[in-house]
Order: C-alpha cells, then structure tokens, then sequence
C-alpha cells in the first residue's frame, strides 16, 4: 500500500501567475542530493508548485573531494532562477567581509591547517589544562577527521571561523540575487534554509502567514534553543525581516578585527527579535552524511549530534516517506553521495575516541 505521506499534494499558485514566495537555499551540499526530493514535495510542490516559487541557491563545496557531489548538484537545479554552487574559496569568502589582506586571512581568519588552530588553541585555558591538547573535531569540507599527530583541534573552533564565515556569506548572496530579480517585486514571504535540512512533513505556506498576521510578526522559526535563542537553519519571513536576517555584519573584536567568533543562532536571535517572530516544530531537521542510507530506504531520521535534529519532533518522524518514494528521487544523485561518503570515511570520532573507519560508514550506509 503506497505510504500517503508520499504523495505531493498541492494547493493554488497565485492568480496572478507570479512567484509569491522565494527559497532561498544557503550553506554547505553535503546531504542536498537526498533531502531535496522531500523539500520540493513537502514544500514547493505543497504551496502551488513552480510557478509560485522563485528558486535560489548559494551553496559551496570542497573542491577538492566533492567535485562530483557538487555536479550532481547543478544537475538537480539547472532550472533555478539563481543557481551558484561553486569550490569553497577563502580569499573570496574574505574579500565579502572586506579583507582583502591573502596573508591575514590565512592566518587570522581561516585557520584551515592543523598547526594553526592548534597555536591558537594552546592559549585557552582548556588547552592549558589538558597539557596543550584539546579533544574535538576539524570540520573539513563537511566531514571530520584526525590529524597525523592523533591530536584534534577543537571543532568549535574551526565552526566560529570557517562555518559561520562561509555560510553567512552564502545567505547574503542568495538574498542580494533575489533583490536583484524581476520576481522580487511579487514575491511576498521569503523562505530561507540550507540545503542538507529534510522536510519531513508538508508545510502549509498559508497557514503560517495566517499565523504570522495575528501575532503580527514578521518572521516564523521551527523551534527554540536551550539558550532561548532560536534555530538558524531555517525560517521564514517578510522581506523587511529577512533584509535584517541577510545582512552583512562584519564581526569586531576589541582590536577592530573581523572574527566570525559569534555563532549563527545567537545572531539570528538578535536580529529578529524585533519582528516579534513566532515559534512552531514544522519536522524538519539536518540529514547527516552517515544516516542517507536510512532515510532514503526506510524514511528513517536519525540525527548524528543532538542540535541537527532537535526541532524534528515525534510526529514528522512517525510514518515518513522514505527518500527513495518521492517523486523527484533520483538513484544516480543518491549514488553520487554514497561513494562520496565511502571515499572520504572516516565521517566523525566515536565516545571512545576511535576513528569512524571506511566500513564503519558502509554498515551505516547499509543498515536499515
């Protein structure tokens, strides 16, 4: 019997046959093959389909392992109204926050190699504690990995300065080439989210303007952080709210340096509070490298770390469509993915400490 959460029900576009709403899809690939088959069912397809979208997406890739990854992902959106996927840069990602010094940026903002972060980490106090060594994770590229000495940097550290550097950066593109369009004039509310999140449930568009007017607010968010601040992956929002959500906001230091040291969801916190956002779990959460294996066979979703799927909920979870049953699945993008992640194990470092190894990621990849 065909699962009912499957099917792609549609309400009207507009009228007018213009786009009312924007995707703006932003930040890393990493799991975009398999999650966008449930975004354009659950989401596009459920609030009037093509016509009613204008689609953009700014998502960068690590040149040198994701070069087939970031193919496929071309392949997917060559219909798009804005499409840049493109190898990670530093120096591009520093000239947007107007540095523009090669030298300063290697060192100063983009510690990318290990004896540079190790250096900058052996000043904390953490480090000093535990002898100069501090146990975490190096983000490269979307996955982890140990350094040749079997010491780690600290993945906090490379998040403040890499992360949030290159996906705000992308969330400023996107929105700067959806203002430039001839759709924006039409376009009414603005959807903003990476592209590795999966939808896990539809989501009506109209229900939540609907929610968005009574409460008079200007932006809508799946959920809260334990901090009380709210999840940057994914919101929704009128064009003055989402201007403040895009803006460029160079981060200062004492010394007048730029240092990308605030996180995301503190920001977004702060720059949407005064359009008195509204909260509710929609079923969305980020689809991990290790866990595509699951979800595309069986619709199982199981986050890696706590914060990716802290805003899914029981429901979503319950009955979901597996990846390989909507209609915009395709086998060859999944098989992309899957030799991406069998070639560039491991993905993260167990309780214990042991690496992830190759057949590690196979029997995840496999188990379902």
């Amino acid at each position: 019997m065909p699962n009912p959460r499957c099917a792609c029900r549609s309400n009207d576009a507009t009228a007018s046959g213009k786009p009312r709403y924007a995707l703006e899809l932003s930040g890393g690939l990493r799991t975009f093959l398999v999650t966008w088959p449930a975004l354009s069912c659950n989401l596009i397809e459920r609030n009037g389909g093509r016509s009613n979208w204008w689609l953009g997406i700014e998502s960068p890739y690590d040149g040198r392992t994701q070069a087939k990854v970031g193919a496929a992902a071309l392949d997917v959106v060559k219909d798009w109204d804005h499409v840049h996927i493109f190898a990670e840069d530093k120096y591009a990602t520093c000239a947007y926050y107007d540095i523009h010094d090669r030298d300063r940026c290697d060192a100063d903002f983009f510690p990318l190699s290990q004896d540079i972060c190790s250096k900058r980490l052996a000043k904390s106090s953490t480090a000093r504690k535990s002898g100069g060594v501090v146990k975490g994770e190096l983000c490269v590229g979307g996955m982890v990995q140990r350094n040749k000495t079997n010491t780690k940097c600290d993945s906090h550290c490379q998040r403040k300065y890499k992360g949030f550097a290159h996906q705000w950066e992308s969330v400023g593109r996107c929105h700067a080439a959806l203002k430039r369009s001839p759709a924006y004039q039409s376009v009414e509310f603005i959807l903003r989210t990476r592209p590795d999140v999966l939808l896990l449930q539809d989501l009506d568009l109209n229900g939540v303007v609907r929610e968005m007017a009574v409460a008079r607010s200007g932006a809508f968010l799946p959920c809260e952080t334990m901090f009380g601040g709210y999840i940057d992956d994914f919101v929704v929002a009128n064009k003055s709210a989402m201007d403040a959500y895009a803006a460029k906001e160079p981060m200062k230091t004492e010394d007048g340096h730029a240092s990308f040291q605030r996180v995301a969801e503190t920001r977004v916190g702060k720059v949407l509070q005064p359009y008195n956002p509204i909260v509710r779990i929609i079923g969305h959460g980020i689809l991990d490298l290790p866990m595509i294996g699951k979800y595309v066979r069986a619709g199982t979703y199981l986050p890696v770390t706590y914060h990716h799927g802290r805003c899914v909920g029981k429901e979503a979870q319950r009955g979901a469509c597996p990846g390989m049953e909507h209609p915009a699945f395709a086998q060859e993008h999944y098989q992309v993915l899957k030799d991406y992640v069998r070639a560039h194990a491991p993905t993260r470092a167990d309780v214990s400490g042991r690496d992830v190894t190759a057949s590690d990621v196979l029997l995840r990849l496999n188990a379902v």
